[in-house]
């Protein structure tokens, strides 16, 4: 759920991406995972609640923003799935403060576009190639 697909950062992940395209396209063709984006950062709760429609068996969000975050954590909320969808991205402490205590999400990660860009591909490689497990916990 990237805020939009023209933002600066959404361009620099997808520049770094493209070098690992065919392994991460594998992984996800393998593991059955399907990308979807929001069509604007102020639709990100109504964009959720379409993704959470359209895959009843989804089990995870990553929201690419710090609005499409809460508006992905709302919406799970919101329609009685938390535990069984896993929200998690990237936004600030306060914006996601209600949605932690209430156990909707466990995890944020705070901004620092350079190093989450590297760590983004990275982790993405390593769960290509096979290096990142499913029950692993750090890389």
């Amino acid at each position: 759920m990237p805020a939009k697909p023209t933002a600066s950062t959404q361009g620099l992940i997808t520049r770094r991406a493209s070098e690992i395209k065919p392994q991460v396209l594998r992984w996800r063709w393998q593991n059955n995972i399907q990308l979807e984006a929001a069509k604007n950062a102020s639709n990100a709760l109504a964009d959720s609640q379409d993704v959470i429609s359209k895959y009843p068996s989804l089990k995870g969000i990553f929201g690419f923003s710090s609005v499409s975050f809460p508006g992905a954590a709302e919406a799970v909320e919101q329609s009685g799935k938390g535990g069984q969808v896993l929200v998690t991205g990237l936004s600030t402490p306060n914006d996601m403060k209600k949605f932690v205590h209430n156990g909707n999400v466990r995890s944020v990660v705070l901004w620092n576009t350079i190093d989450l860009g590297y760590l983004t591909i990275h982790v993405a490689k390593a769960l290509a190639t096979g290096e990142l497990k499913d029950e692993a916990t750090s890389i």
